[in-house]
C-alpha cells in the first residue's frame, strides 16, 4: 500500500546484512580451520557466537525494517488516504482507511421488554431500502446484557456475507427478528375480532346454528392476521356481519 522512507532504519539494515555476511564468511574460514586442527577451539568459538550475534542483529533490523512497507491487514479496499507522497508522518497515526467489507455486522436496538425474546441464534430477516430487491437470512450472533438509559434498549449484532461488495458501511438495514414461533395455532382474519370494553372477542357458530359470543388473547399480529388463543380448529368463525350481532342469534349459513 505505502513505503515509508527512513534513512536511519535502512541504513542500519544494510550495516547488519553485511556484517551478516562477514560473520559467515569468517565462520566458514575458521570451520575448516578449526576441523583440521589448525587453530584452536577459543578461536572456532568466537567465530560461532559472532555469527549468532551477527544473525540476531540482522533478524532484529530486519523486522524493523520491514514495517517501512506499510501492508494490507486482510482483503478489502481503500476508503481514504490521509497523506500525500512525500509528507512527514508520526508513528501510532493513522495513515489510511482500510475497510473489509467481504462481510458485514450489523448493530441493532430492539426495546427491552424484548430481551427475554432473544437468544443467541436467533433468526433474522434483513432487508435494504438501498437495494429493494435483496433480502438476506442470518441469526443473532451477539446480546448486549445491558440497557441504554436514554433509548431503553439493548444492543444485537449479527454477522452477513456481502454479496459483490455492494453493502456500505453505515447503510440502513431493516431487520425482522423472530421472538417466538407457534405449531397448532390459530391463524383468523384481524376484521373478525371485535373490541370492547371487556377485551377482544369474535362470534362462532353455536351447536345449534346460534351466535356464540368468543373471548380470545392475540398473541401475535401480523399485517391483517392474528395469531389467538382461545379458540378450537373445528369451531365456525363468523367473518362477516360480526358487528351487529349479538349473543344467541341465529346464524344462516351460507356455502360458496
Amino acid at each position: 500500500m505505502a513505503i515509508i522512507e527512513n534513512k536511519i532504519i535502512e541504513a542500519s539494515y544494510d550495516e547488519a546484512k553485511a556484517a551478516l555476511n562477514q560473520a559467515e564468511l569468517d565462520y566458514g574460514s575458521k570451520k575448516v580451520l578449526y576441523d583440521k586442527r589448525a587453530i584452536s577451539e577459543n578461536e572456532y568459538l568466537v567465530a560461532k557466537y559472532g555469527l549468532e550475534r551477527a544473525r540476531a542483529a540482522y533478524e532484529l533490523n530486519k523486522a524493523r525494517h520491514s514495517k517501512l512497507t506499510v501492508t494490507a491487514p486482510l482483503n478489502g479496499y481503500v476508503n481514504d488516504r490521509m497523506y500525500d507522497l512525500g509528507a512527514y508522518t508520526m508513528p501510532n497515526t493513522p495513515i489510511f482507511d482500510f475497510i473489509d467489507n467481504a462481510y458485514m455486522k450489523i448493530s441493532a436496538g430492539i426495546a427491552e421488554r424484548f430481551m427475554n425474546d432473544i437468544k443467541m441464534g436467533t433468526p433474522v430477516m434483513i432487508s435494504f431500502d438501498a437495494f429493494p430487491n435483496l433480502e438476506m437470512e442470518s441469526e443473532v450472533s451477539f446480546i448486549n446484557k445491558s440497557i441504554n438509559p436514554s433509548s431503553r434498549t439493548f444492543q444485537i449484532e449479527l454477522k452477513i456475507p456481502n454479496p459483490e461488495r455492494k453493502l456500505a458501511p453505515e447503510m440502513i438495514a431493516n431487520l425482522k427478528v423472530l421472538r417466538r414461533s407457534y405449531t397448532d395455532q390459530i391463524v383468523i382474519p384481524l376484521d373478525a375480532v371485535i373490541e370492547s370494553e371487556t377485551g377482544r372477542y369474535v362470534f362462532v357458530v353455536s351447536d345449534d346454528g346460534k351466535a356464540l359470543r368468543t373471548p380470545l388473547n392475540f398473541l401475535a399480529i401480523y399485517q391483517d392476521s392474528v395469531l389467538v388463543d382461545g379458540l378450537n380448529p373445528n369451531q365456525q368463525l363468523v367473518i362477516s356481519g360480526q358487528q351487529e350481532l349479538t349473543e344467541g342469534d341465529l346464524l344462516i349459513i351460507e356455502k360458496n
